[in-house]
């Protein structure tokens, strides 16, 4: 009984999704991607005004490249399970996504990449329900890159100052209401670091000095965690849709294989 009521609230809320989607896709494509571009020039600017540019790429050289590779292997393993651990479906899903990861990359913004995004999810899941509703709804939320990158350079900041590591405890506390605090948090550049400050400061005992190099610093790993995040929600879309699946609450699908083939499939499930 449950099933179906799903089933009928599903088909109810498609094109309240499908509506959704496409206003998101508009303003984002027409307004503000456009001026994007701008603001994180202009950051840019003001970084190497202050004469923290330079410096903050020099001497976190090592710590970029350690946070880059730890999200590099996380999200591979993440896809190797959403791929029923096959290592050819793995790096095909990848490939499909990649479109999407460089967007992220070029932007620093998942919010910029939702169309993108949606149109590689829908060839990987075969399902553009799942692709219109899951990835919208995790954009802001589902951010493992930024987790991962805020998280290990929170921690070597407390040692540049020569502060003390938290404890498990201390952490714990701190992850929890960080997780909290993610809900919150708007897709756009530096958005994490504008929320999590506040806990930074109020749990790990972050001065202004501290929180603002690491704002400085975090802006220059923010592509790559956005990149990075785009990836984690692709993969969640797939491991979602298996599940959904699996629950009976979407029918199977075959996998478009092209672009063409999405659309007219999108123009389908509109009319039905």
């Amino acid at each position: 009984m449950s099933i179906n009521k799903l089933s009928a609230g599903i088909a109810v809320l498609k094109p309240w999704a499908y509506n959704a989607s496409d206003g998101c896709g508009w303003f984002l494509s027409k307004i503000f991607i456009p001026i994007l571009p701008l603001f994180i020039l202009g950051f840019s600017f003001k970084l190497h005004a202050d004469g923290m540019l330079t410096q903050a790429v020099v001497s976190n050289g090592p710590i970029l490249l350690l946070v880059v590779m730890t999200q590099v292997c996380y999200l591979t393993c993440y896809y190797f399970i959403a791929a029923n651990f096959s290592i050819r479906k793995c790096f095909s899903d990848i490939t499909k996504v990649f479109p999407a990861f460089l967007t992220g990359l070029s932007t620093v913004s998942s919010a910029a990449c939702l169309p993108v995004l949606i149109n590689s999810t829908e060839k990987i899941t075969g399902s553009s329900l799942m692709a219109r509703t899951i990835v919208p709804a995790t954009v802001n939320i589902h951010t493992i890159g930024s987790a991962i990158g805020l998280t290990m350079l929170s921690l070597v900041t407390l040692r540049t100052f020569s502060l003390p590591l938290p404890d498990i405890y201390g952490f714990t506390l701190f992850a929890f209401f960080y997780a909290i605090a993610k809900f919150s948090v708007v897709a756009v550049p530096g958005g994490v670091i504008l929320v999590v400050g506040p806990i930074l400061q109020s749990l790990l005992g972050f001065t202004d000095e501290m929180l603002g190099l690491m704002t400085a610093v975090y802006m220059i790993f923010d592509p790559f965690g956005t990149a990075m995040n785009i990836g984690g929600n692709g993969a969640f879309a797939m491991i979602f849709a298996k599940m959904s699946r699996f629950m009976g609450l979407i029918e199977e699908a075959e996998v478009p294989e092209t672009t063409e083939e999405c659309g007219r499939n999108n123009e389908l499930a509109r009319t039905n």
